[in-house]
């Protein structure tokens, strides 16, 4: 029983990644899908269902601030090759006349530097290329397991003379157990739209997604088992590959389609 378990486990997260790799690409401002500390990151680049005193999980789910994160300051940044740079800096503070949790936060992507150039090659000079998203967000704890969350992401994006201005938001809540040692979460993620466009008239969609995770921590071993579905708005993940061949067995020929 437990070797089947693990194993519809592991097909989750192998259709997830699938799931990530055929919908990714299909949207502006996708570096808001980037992971927002080196924690989320080495836990799958998505922690939604884990609820602790990090205030770095509130980029991606707001209900799960709480009065622990208050005065905690979060901060990651990652050096990808070709000098790009992206990261995430947080602050979170408990206002404790309001029972309220809230957090402000800053996601930045520099992409470097680039040199211009003419239809023929020649080098004209040089540009740079960035993303920003400045966060505000808010958690409240409604019941004794429940707590639902907002966040406000206001987007900024620079590609040499193109630039584009918008904003999303997050809706979430979450419900955890503590006598059981599960918690559950769903997320609204970047609820919002372009105010201005990288070219007139052409108005792109924002990376809109819901989320739904189920964490459970083992009681008596230093283990915590997490199972997220992405895209749950999103049912048919079919693509359409133009390049892609098929070898097609029959009567024990080898045909190849495209």
């Amino acid at each position: 029983m437990k070797k089947i378990y693990l194993s519809v486990i592991l097909l989750v997260f192998i259709f997830q990644n699938l799931c990530a790799q055929v919908v990714g690409g299909d949207n502006v401002y996708e570096f808001l899908n980037l992971s927002a500390s080196a924690r989320i990151t080495g836990l799958g680049g998505n922690l939604i269902a884990v609820r602790d005193d990090d205030v770095a999980l509130a980029f991606n789910n707001p209900s799960l601030l709480n009065s622990s994160m208050g005065g905690q300051i979060g901060f990651g940044n990652n050096f990808y090759l070709s000098d790009i740079n992206h990261g995430y800096v947080s602050y979170g503070h408990y206002a404790k006349k309001w029972d309220l949790t809230w957090h402000g936060g800053v996601q930045y992507i520099s992409y470097g530097d680039f040199q211009a150039t003419d239809e023929v090659g020649n080098v004209t000079g040089q540009f740079d290329a960035g993303e920003y998203a400045f966060t505000v967000g808010a958690g409240k704890e409604l019941y004794e397991r429940l707590s639902v969350g907002a966040n406000l992401k206001f987007i900024t994006s620079q590609f040499e003379s193109y630039n584009s201005v918008g904003m999303v938001a997050d809706l979430a809540a979450t419900f955890h157990d503590t006598s059981r040692l599960v918690t559950v979460a769903l997320v609204f993620k970047n609820i919002g739209t372009q105010f201005s466009t990288y070219t007139p008239g052409n108005r792109e969609s924002v990376p809109y997604e819901m989320q739904l995770g189920v964490s459970k921590r083992l009681r008596h071993l230093p283990f915590r088992i997490s199972v997220i579905y992405r895209y749950f708005n999103k049912w048919n993940i079919l693509f359409d590959d133009p390049n892609s061949q098929e070898d097609i067995f029959f009567f024990g020929n080898d045909q190849t389609a495209s």
